[in-house]
């Protein structure tokens, strides 16, 4: 049984001070010799590895595959951690037809404004998906079930923070895997590269993420499984695993996430407000 702290930590009741801070920098760093950067952010369990693998198949660019959480410290700790990125992200740590970096990291979504101080030419894409469907699934993993509830409270309020910003592109889970061609088109014309087939074929071309000591399908619950499943899902050929909380959840908890999400989420998923499928 994990720890309290643990509980509070993943589900996201504690709520570090970096999720509202103003931005730390170092005065006059130059981005010279700095490739692009494009950030995949949002949602929790809402796609982003997933996408990261889609795009990391680009065969001009380069997939971090594990969570940077670069742009997630305060203080000392954020100027170390920008020096790290800096370092990460040198032109010269990759082959000349490199054009663009990849990286992903759910909790970005809060710092979309601090990176963005950074990194001028940072081009976001952040994840939504339906709120049913992430409380089932992060509450499966953490085994707290209004932990989950606070964790996709705190992702959405933050996503409807950026949902405007020009450089910001907010895409469905459920339109990538439903309509791949035309979603995967939009993000490829908002990051200014062109669509390529290995984008489409990415299961062949999919890292192993997070270092993942083994590769399966699993249940989900726990940190281990999660990281075995997610791992395993990436490598499969595109799937639409969207509806699994009707499985899942109860009646009366699907009610729940209905009234509770019906307005944070209306701009995303009016049906879910509706009791709707999405």
């Amino acid at each position: 049984m994990p720890s309290l702290h643990a509980l509070m930590w993943r589900s996201g009741i504690w709520a570090p001070a970096y999720r509202f801070a103003p931005a730390w920098r170092i005065p006059g760093r130059s981005n010279d010799g700095i490739l692009p950067m494009f950030s995949i952010s949002g949602c929790g369990h809402g796609g982003t590895t997933l996408l990261a693998t889609i795009l990391g198949a680009h065969p001009s660019a380069y997939l971090f595959d594990r969570e940077t959480k670069w742009f997630l410290g305060l203080g000392p700790l954020a100027l170390l951690r920008e020096n790290k990125a800096r370092r990460a992200m040198a032109a010269s740590n990759f082959p000349e037809d490199t054009r663009v970096l990849i990286e992903k990291t759910p909790r970005h979504v809060f710092r979309i404004p601090y990176i963005r101080k950074l990194f001028p030419t940072t081009r976001f894409v952040v994840m939504v998906r339906d709120p049913r469907d992430l409380v089932a699934s992060i509450s499966k993993r953490i085994g707290d079930w209004k932990g989950a509830m606070v964790r996709v409270t705190l992702d959405f309020v933050a996503i409807n923070r950026v949902k405007n910003d020009k450089d910001v592109l907010i895409i469905r889970y459920e339109d990538l895997v439903r309509d791949f061609q035309k979603t995967m088109s939009s993000i490829s014309a908002h990051l200014g590269i062109e669509f390529d087939q290995r984008m489409a074929n990415h299961s062949e071309f999919a890292p192993t993420w997070f270092n993942a000591e083994s590769v399966e399908e699993t249940d989900g619950a726990g940190k281990k499984a999660h990281v075995s499943r997610r791992a395993w899902q990436v490598q499969q050929p595109l799937f639409d695993g969207s509806g699994r909380y009707r499985k899942d959840l109860t009646a009366e908890q699907i009610a729940e996430v209905e009234a509770a999400f019906g307005t944070l989420v209306h701009d995303f998923y009016p049906q879910v407000a509706a009791h709707g499928v999405v």
